[in-house]
Order: C-alpha cells, then sequence, then structure tokens
C-alpha cells in the first residue's frame, strides 16, 4: 500500500507540469524536445532509495545518438538555466539495470552526483519509445519538488550541443503509513438447532430421551458452531457424567462401540450414522477436525473431559452435529435419569 501510494503522488506531479515543460521548449525555440516524457519513482519519500523509470520518445531521428544526460536539478526543468544538486539527492551509485527502444547503453565514468550520461557507439535512433531503469538512486531528503532535465547529444560523452531535449518536475512526499488491527475472536455457541452458522439462531439446551426401552435405542441431536481466527485454532471439550439416578447409572461407553439393544450404556458421536439413524456430518469451510474416537459413524463412546474437535490453525465457520445414544438393559433400575455436559472451547492465540 505505501509503495502505490508513493508512485501515484509521483505520477501526478509530473501529469501537472508536463505542459509547463513544452511551453517553454515552443516559446523560447531552443533544440526539439523529447516526446511522452516521464519519470516513474518507485519511492518518493524524501531520503529513500528509489528506482527512476525514465520514459520518452525522439522525434529527430536523423541525427546520430551517442549519449543521453539525465540531470537531475534544485531549481527549474528548463535546460540552459543553473542547476545545483536537490539537497541529499545522490545518483553516484546509478545502475542501468534495464533498457529499451534505443538500447546499447551504459553509464559513462563522467557521470557525476547529480547527472547520469548514458554511453554507446553513435548510430542512427529510431522513433520506438525508450524507457531507462535507474536504480540506487537516493532522493533529495527535504520535502517538496526537483527537477529532471533530459539531453540527447550525437557524442559519447554528453559534449557539444544536444540534438534534443526535455523537462520533468519530480516531487519528494511524506511517507504514508497505513496500518489496521484485526481483533481477535472466537465465536463458539452450543443449542438444540443453530441455523447459518449464527449464534443468536440457537434454540433449546434441553433433551428429554423420554422412556427408555431395552428393544430399542434412545436417541437425541445438538449443534456446536465454531470460527476463530486465533494463530494454533481451537479445541472443544466436553465435561459431565454419564446420565445418573441418585445412586444408579447407565455406564458411559468408554472405547467406540455399536449400539447394543439391551445393553445399558451411553455415548455420543460427531457423524451422521445410519444405525441407529441420526446425526449428520460437519458442515462450513473451517478447517476443524473431530477426535478420532468420535469421528466413527455407527460407533458411539464418552469420556469425561476429552477432546471432541480441534483445529491448529484459524478456521472459518462449522457446524459439528452432535449424536447422543442411551441404551438399557432389562435390569437396568428404575428412575429419572440425568446429566448435564457442558463444551468448552478454548482458541489458541
Amino acid at each position: 500500500m505505501r509503495r502505490s501510494l508513493r508512485w501515484l503522488s509521483a505520477l501526478v506531479v509530473l501529469i501537472l507540469t508536463g505542459a509547463f515543460g513544452l511551453g517553454h521548449f515552443i516559446a523560447y525555440g531552443q533544440a526539439p524536445y523529447v516526446q511522452d516524457r516521464y519519470d516513474q519513482l518507485s519511492d518518493s519519500v524524501a531520503g529513500d532509495s528509489a528506482t527512476n523509470l525514465i520514459g520518452f520518445t525522439i522525434t529527430d531521428i536523423s541525427q546520430p545518438l551517442g549519449s543521453i544526460e539525465f540531470q537531475f536539478c534544485e531549481e527549474t526543468p528548463l535546460p540552459d538555466y543553473p542547476c545545483s544538486t536537490p539537497t541529499g539527492f545522490d545518483a553516484s551509485g546509478a545502475v542501468l539495470s534495464a533498457q529499451t527502444g534505443n538500447t546499447g547503453f551504459s553509464i559513462a565514468s563522467n557521470s557525476t552526483v547529480n547527472t547520469i550520461i548514458l554511453t554507446r557507439s553513435p548510430s542512427l535512433p529510431t522513433s520506438d519509445p525508450n524507457t531507462y531503469q535507474l536504480d540506487n538512486i537516493t532522493n533529495p531528503s527535504v520535502l517538496g519538488p526537483y527537477y529532471l532535465r533530459i539531453y540527447i547529444y550525437p557524442t559519447t560523452d554528453g559534449s557539444g550541443s544536444p540534438t534534443e531535449v526535455g523537462g520533468i518536475a519530480l516531487s519528494t512526499t511524506n511517507s504514508v503509513e497505513v496500518s489496521a488491527i484485526v481483533p481477535p475472536y472466537l465465536k463458539f455457541c452450543a443449542g438444540v438447532q443453530i441455523t447459518d452458522f449464527d449464534c443468536s439462531t440457537a434454540v433449546n439446551y434441553l433433551i428429554n430421551f423420554g422412556d427408555f426401552s431395552s428393544s430399542q435405542p434412545s436417541i437425541a441431536t445438538s449443534q456446536l458452531t465454531v470460527g476463530t481466527n486465533a494463530k494454533s485454532g481451537f479445541n472443544i471439550y466436553v465435561t459431565g457424567s454419564s446420565l445418573t439416578s441418585g445412586n444408579n447409572v447407565i455406564p458411559n461407553i468408554p472405547t467406540p462401540t455399536p449400539s447394543l439393544d439391551g445393553s445399558s450404556q451411553f455415548g455420543i458421536n460427531l457423524r451422521a450414522n445410519d444405525s441407529p439413524d441420526i446425526g449428520a456430518d460437519v458442515v462450513g469451510p473451517g478447517v476443524g477436525q473431530i477426535t478420532s474416537d468420535y469421528d466413527t459413524p455407527n460407533r458411539f463412546v464418552y469420556n469425561n473431559g476429552d477432546t471432541l474437535i480441534s483445529a491448529t490453525s484459524p478456521s472459518d465457520n462449522q457446524t459439528f452435529t452432535v449424536s447422543y445414544l442411551a441404551n438399557i438393559s432389562n435390569t437396568q433400575p428404575s428412575g429419572v435419569y440425568a446429566t448435564t455436559l457442558t463444551y468448552i472451547c478454548l482458541a489458541n492465540f
């Protein structure tokens, strides 16, 4: 973002000031001027090191082209006026890293801190657009305008009278720092039913199995919705006892086991099952994974404190369906059996 804003500021200056140089050359009848000239700065912040991508088109292709002079001045873009080095500007370490159009140039040894001379063996130029990329140039250290003058010579060292000239206005700017904070978040809720990952839609927190039977399982479902931007994801745990009535207990299933009619057992899983027909697989684009013990269809298990779901990276919204299974034997003592299960989600920020 920072680079884009700097680049834009340089282009705006060029567009607003390009006509000024053109007007001068016409009014004073100096050497023909190069067309379509620009200098795109990779970085316009005062004192920063920048790449200058200089472009222009030569109009007079009847004269040999032997050298190009880029002169950076504090006073004006107009040729034949005094030129002093902009404060803090330094092109002594400039590198010609790319060139198009009229090519074959290298940086001449008579270049200075504010003047870059490109040299080659003289030959007739073409009218193709030229670009010259100059790296490692230090911008002026003070805010405000400075100027680039372009001279085209038939000689190899920038001596004699130029055949074409041009001027460009540039400007240094303050840096624009853009920052924002993405707050950490964890969304987690439980309910018998949750719609479209929206925790405000969670309804009912009570499951009633009705009357138990030794000939068929008692089943029910609830849902969990989770999402977080925590760097290391999240873990969801379940705590609570098995179903109890006073001192009587319907035993929890310690390892993944199928539903067994006529056997007292209590367990859960988080998959779609067909024996019995209950539950649903996870929905949503997140990366949370069901713990292996609870991830097998038609196999149920429950242990207090188990991890049910985990993710190791930020995770988009997901909804998991918890399937509950209870069976009793013919000898299970009568009574009202109940338990409270608590689901705990911890984000790993």
